[in-house]
Parts: C-alpha cells; structure tokens; sequence
C-alpha cells in the first residue's frame, strides 16, 4: 500500500462537518468509516428534506381549502359584503378602470374603507390563490400559467356573481385579481429563489 496515496486520500475536507483526516495516511479502514459517515449523513439529510416537502404540501392543501372557503362565503354569502339574493338584478361593468376611477375620484363621500375594500381588497384576496398554486403544483411555477389561473378563477367568480345576481361582473375586479394573483406567485418565486440561493452557500461552505 503506498502511503503517498493515502496521503491524498486522506487529505480532504469533509462535507459533513468532520475535520481533515489527521490520523495516519496508511489507515484505510478509518478513511473507509468516515466516507461511510459521510454517505449516511447526505442520505438522511435527503431524506428530512422529502419529509419536510411532504408535509409542506399537506399543510399547503389545507390552507388553500380553507381559503377558497372563506373566499366563497365573502364572495357569495357574506351580507356585511352585500351578497344577498334579494331585490336584486343583473349589474355589469364592461368599461376599463371606470369603477376604479369612480372610487378614486369619489373616495372623500365614500369612504376610505369602501375605497380599501373595493380597491386593496380585490387584490389582497387572491395573494394567496397565486401563491399556494406553485406549492402544489410544480406546473404553476410559471409566472405567466399561474397569472392566467388568476384571470381563469376571477373570470369564473365574476360570470357567477352576475347569474347569481349576488354581485355584479366589472372588468376591474377582474383585473384587480389577477393583479393578486400574480403578485402572490412573485412573492412564492422570490422566497423560493432565496431560499435557494441559501441552500446553494450553505453546501459551498461545507
């Protein structure tokens, strides 16, 4: 056995955290050990990240079904929202930002919270439809089908409010949410991407 390649064998630096092998070079058997050390550290590792990526989407499921219910009954059921089947017909607004400059231009008589809920709250309710998509399909990672699902769903909820006659189908709220929709899905792509990029200096520095 040639010590020189023992040597150099030996002399390497560990990912898992060991330190420079700085028993005899000649010692196989030990550099054997530690190399095994290594493998089972990497595949454990492994393994508590599919683990964790598992119940990330468990729990991503869940949210997102109890948020398509919530959004259901403030789209559809929620009077303090003015959803109710009475007295009521068909309203549509098929003009571009005539709803949105209306409450701009009249937001000191109507209010500032009829202003933040027409406006900030059509966008702010589909954050988190842009945003959970790409956590449970891995397809919906791109910026643009995730931005068209928005627009798909907004669409859907609008068409149903105006047959349902528990609200009325505007272009602007249209647009409002699949503003939020794509905002969620850059918020999952910007998080996903440092999440990443720590992940990436974490192995250099090992």
């Amino acid at each position: 056995y040639d010590c020189r390649r023992g040597r150099e064998y030996c002399n390497w630096r560990c990912r898992a955290g060991v330190r420079r092998c700085l028993r005899s070079p000649c010692d196989y058997k030990w550099s054997c050990h530690v190399e095994k050390e290594i493998r089972y550290y990497f595949l454990k590792e492994e393994k508590l990240k599919n683990d964790y990526r598992k119940i990330l989407r468990i729990c991503s499921k869940i949210m997102f079904g109890v948020y398509i219910i919530f959004l259901t009954y403030f789209l559809f059921f929620a009077e303090s929202t003015g959803r109710t089947f009475e007295s009521r017909s068909y309203h549509y607004n098929l003009e571009l930002f005539k709803e949105i400059g209306r409450f701009i231009k009249y937001s000191h008589l109507l209010g500032a919270k009829a202003v933040l809920l027409n406006l900030v709250g059509n966008v702010v309710a589909f954050i988190p439809f842009g945003f959970f998509l790409p956590i449970l399909h891995m397809k919906c990672r791109s910026f643009l089908f995730t931005t068209f699902l928005s627009f798909e769903f907004s669409l859907m909820v609008e068409t149903i409010q105006l047959v349902s006659k528990v609200g009325s189908f505007d272009v602007d709220d249209l647009l409002l949410n699949t503003v939020g929709g794509a905002l969620g899905c850059l918020t999952f792509l910007c998080m996903n991407r440092i999440r990443r990029t720590y992940e990436t200096k974490e192995k250099k520095r090992i």
